[in-house]
């Protein structure tokens, strides 16, 4: 049995079952991974989600359980479990709360028989669809990192088996903060997008905290700067053409194959300000409104530049691991490299504090002013040449 076909199959029994879940694995890397002594989600050196199974693992689980652990680690996902190790102390009982939280959402016959579930702590008498907060505490009063709960059903602490899956949210800690909030917006995004793919009566069906989530998300995709208005007016009237044949349609001239297909292109110059005055915060939030605008167009080109451009790429929605720059700030490098790239639009992150450029730009500028840089009341807004947009503080 190939296990990476056979979990493509488990993928397509729970889109029809359940097809949130199906569809938002659609978007996760699958792996075979020996090492792995169950299942556990980590991530690429892209930064890209990944699934790695122990293939003498997943034989052993029957469908409903293959169904049962592909959901469970899309609910640690969807919550952001991978994320909150560090907001708590001990690593077991952060693990046990973490698994109480997402297997109240599976079904019965979806749990493994070492599946952590209320039940197994009666003593405590818990709460249901809690957060990972109050089962954390709860479980912190009866439980004491240098001796054993007297407890008839202590062992329960101690029935980690399923707990190994958490080993590779290691990852996610290593992340940097930039990093970090990229791989949540592509998260949130997974997630909108899966939602928006249900029916009305597959959504209805969804538990109320995840449809709850859920419209947290839409809310907070909605990007900081209406890219769809800024962009639209530089956008729509410099849309490059060209030729592409194709054999599922005929020539409309001659009725013949390969016919002619006419694609439309858009080539998109995107600087980023890495000078001194620009911050790991800044930053993060240009690369989270990029993130947006590479959604829509993929043809990105970042040039990173401070008095002058230190590193130029394709952009691929991931985070570059080294940002040079730190000195001053001089806006004329990369309106230069516009002049010969020639995209359809330039657009320019930066907190706006330097002089204004001396070179005439070819292409349209638009100015992404940082929450904390220039004002509109400053002259220096005034100054630079093209449309000027600013990233509100929220």
């Amino acid at each position: 049995m190939d296990i990476i076909q056979d979990i493509s199959k488990t993928t397509i029994k729970l889109i029809i079952k359940e097809p949130f879940y199906g569809h938002f694995f659609t978007h996760i890397l699958r792996k075979n991974n020996p090492k792995t002594k169950t299942v556990s989600i980590t991530l690429t050196k892209t930064e890209s989600i990944l699934l790695e199974v122990n293939e003498d693992y997943w034989k052993t689980l029957s469908v409903d359980l293959k169904i049962g652990c592909i959901k469970h680690q899309i609910l640690h996902i969807v919550f952001k479990h991978i994320y909150e190790i560090k907001k708590y102390g001990n690593t077991k009982l952060f693990n046990i709360a973490t698994d109480l939280v997402v297997n109240q959402y599976l079904k019965k016959t979806q749990l493994h028989d070492n599946a952590i579930v209320l039940d197994d702590f009666p003593f405590l008498n818990l709460k249901v669809k809690e957060s990972v907060s109050y089962y954390y505490k709860r479980l912190q009063e009866v439980y004491h990192l240098n001796s054993t709960t007297s407890s008839s059903s202590g062992d329960k602490f101690e029935k980690t088996t399923l707990l190994d899956e958490h080993e590779g949210w290691s990852a996610f800690q290593q992340q940097s903060g930039a990093e970090k909030q990229i791989t949540e917006e592509k998260l949130d995004t997974y997630a909108q997008m899966s939602a928006k793919r249900l029916k009305t009566t597959d959504f209805g069906d969804l538990p109320s905290e995840l449809i709850t989530y859920l419209n947290e998300v839409e809310k907070r995709l909605n990007p900081v700067v209406n890219w769809k208005r800024v962009l639209r007016l530089y956008m729509q009237n410099s849309r490059k053409t060209y030729l592409k044949t194709t054999l599922k349609k005929p020539s409309r001239r001659y009725g013949t194959l390969p016919g002619i297909k006419i694609k439309q292109k858009q080539k998109i110059l995107i600087a980023i300000d890495t000078s001194g005055s620009i911050d790991e915060s800044d930053l993060s939030n240009f690369f989270s409104e990029i993130y947006y605008v590479w959604k829509q167009t993929p043809d990105i080109r970042i040039v990173l530049c401070d008095t002058e451009i230190h590193d130029q790429y394709l952009y691929k929605g991931v985070l570059p691991k080294i940002i040079g720059g730190g000195g001053g700030t001089n806006f004329n490098p990369p309106i230069q490299f516009s002049n010969t790239y020639r995209p359809d639009v330039l657009l320019y992150f930066t907190d706006g504090h330097a002089h204004a450029p001396s070179i005439k730009s070819r292409t349209p500028i638009i100015w992404i002013i940082s929450s904390d840089g220039l004002s509109i009341s400053d002259n220096e807004w005034k100054e630079l040449p093209g449309r000027k947009v600013k990233l509100s503080l929220s």
